[in-house]
C-alpha cells in the first residue's frame, strides 16, 4: 500500500513540466538539453499494448521537440522503492515500446526518436544493479561486443544524492 503511495505521490509531483525540466537540468548531463525546445515538453500516455495485446504502463513518458526539426526526444521515468533486479529489461522493454508508439503515430518518419529512460529510487538500501546491458551478459569473444544490444538508464537515488 505504502509503495502505491509513494508512486501516486511522485507521479502528481513529475507531472508538472517545470519539476521534469529541473531534473533534467540538475540531474542528467545537460550537454544535450540546448538541442530540445523544453517549451514543447508534453506528457504522453505511457499505456502501451504488445504485439501479444498485453496491455503495460510504465509511470511516465514525455515528448520534447528538437529545435533542429528532428524526432523529438522520448523521456521515460520510472518510480522505484525497491530494487527490482530486472529494471533495466523493463526500461529496455518500455524503450522498445515508446519507439513503436512513435513509429505508429508517423509512419513517414522512419527515423527513430532516443529515448531516455530515468529512473528515480528512494529506496532504504542503496542501489545494487547494473545500469547497463553490457554489464549483464556472460564473458564473451571480443568480436561479438559491437553486435550485442546496448540499453542503460539514468539511475537518480534520491536519498544518495
Amino acid at each position: 500500500m505504502r509503495t502505491r503511495r509513494n508512486d501516486a505521490n511522485y507521479k502528481n509531483l513529475f507531472a508538472d513540466p517545470r519539476i521534469v525540466i529541473d531534473l533534467l537540468r540538475n540531474f542528467i548531463n545537460p550537454g544535450w538539453l540546448d538541442d530540445y525546445d523544453l517549451s514543447t515538453l508534453q506528457l504522453l500516455s505511457s499505456e502501451f499494448v504488445s504485439a501479444q495485446l498485453r496491455r503495460s504502463h510504465a509511470d511516465q513518458l514525455w515528448q520534447v521537440q528538437s529545435k533542429t526539426g528532428g524526432a523529438p526526444l522520448l523521456i521515460h521515468i520510472e518510480f522505484q522503492s525497491t530494487i527490482h533486479p530486472f529494471m533495466l529489461m523493463r526500461t529496455l522493454d518500455y524503450t522498445v515500446q515508446g519507439i513503436r508508439a512513435y513509429q505508429l503515430q508517423h509512419p513517414n518518419k522512419p527515423a527513430w526518436p532516443p529515448v531516455l529512460s530515468i529512473v528515480i529510487y528512494n529506496g532504504a538500501d542503496p542501489w545494487n544493479v547494473s545500469q547497463r546491458t553490457s554489464d549483464h551478459y556472460q564473458t564473451l569473444h571480443p568480436t561479438l561486443t559491437p553486435h550485442l544490444l546496448q540499453h542503460s538508464h539514468q539511475l537518480i537515488d534520491i536519498r544518495r544524492q
